[in-house]
């Protein structure tokens, strides 16, 4: 899905352990060996990260008879990963891989909860993640989205061509939104064209200038709800998205508006999954 390399598991290994254990070596218990076991404490988490966190243990030389693959529902008291190794060894492993395993779940479950409430009321939507996470994170929150059935929005300015209106303040006032669309046309010949509108009569400008994609900013579900028939109309192919102010709670109500796509960050803040750890000596 998501390829991690051997230096980015690497690294996060680095950051907690600098150099050595000393408390594992101080009570003298570094080669003693043992097992761990992680279990769900809640239901139907959606398990995301065991991939990368199996490579991480095998790294450290430590063995992973039991793993549950991102995309498991674990129920409450499921084991989900075991491994065995030297006390040392799994003390490295611990702290920093059920942190990651309790985010990244966390935001799987929290994406597939949305998806699933939004298919409801929208069978073919789809819900779709922004790339506004802290650098250094975009390609752990977007495994977490892909585990979770969400699709990601933009992973950067590279891929796509969206014009807000900031863009639209440096070009000449009186350029029309149509030879904005012609010129993204000449010079992106393999791209979607997509603009934002933060008024209805923006978005039927959009549409009616030849858009792709009319991405839709903080326009209130009873708005969206008479404006995406008029788009429609005028093209049956424009993709109507709907951004800003999307979150779990509101998502099934901006999903029967008729939009096509849903843009949102707000699974990326969703409380982490929880996990508890045992631990014993052979």
């Amino acid at each position: 899905m998501i390829y991690f390399t051997t230096a980015e598991i690497e690294q996060w290994l680095n950051e907690d352990l600098p150099f050595h254990d000393e408390t594992t070596r101080a009570l003298g218990i570094t080669d003693q060996p043992g097992w761990l076991e992680v279990r769900a404490r809640e239901s139907s988490s959606i398990i995301c990260g065991t991939e990368e966190l199996a490579r991480m243990a095998t790294l450290l030389g430590l063995v992973v008879p039991v793993n549950q693959p991102s995309g498991y529902c674990a129920q409450q008291g499921e084991l989900v990963m075991r491994l065995t190794g030297t006390a040392g060894k799994l003390h490295q492993w611990w702290k920093v891989a059920v942190v990651m395993l309790s985010h990244l779940s966390g935001v799987a479950s929290a994406t597939r909860r949305v998806v699933d409430a939004i298919r409801v009321a929208n069978p073919h939507i789809h819900l779709a993640t922004t790339r506004k996470v802290p650098p250094g994170q975009r390609k752990l929150m977007v495994k977490a989205v892909l585990t979770g059935g969400g699709v990601i929005h933009r992973l950067g300015l590279s891929e796509s061509v969206l014009v807000f209106a900031q863009h639209r303040a440096f070009m000449p006032s009186d350029m029309s939104v149509a030879a904005i669309v012609a010129q993204l046309r000449r010079e992106c010949t393999e791209k979607r064209i997509m603009l934002e509108a933060e008024t209805e009569d923006e978005a039927m400008a959009l549409v009616h200038a030849g858009a792709d994609v009319v991405q839709c900013d903080k326009l209130a579900p009873p708005i969206l709800k008479r404006l995406v028939p008029k788009l429609k109309a005028i093209n049956p192919q424009i993709v109507v998205s709907a951004a800003g102010g999307v979150t779990p709670a509101n998502a099934a109500e901006f999903a029967a508006t008729g939009v096509d796509l849903l843009i949102t960050s707000s699974v990326y803040h969703a409380l982490p999954a929880d996990f508890g750890v045992t631990m014993g000596a052979f």
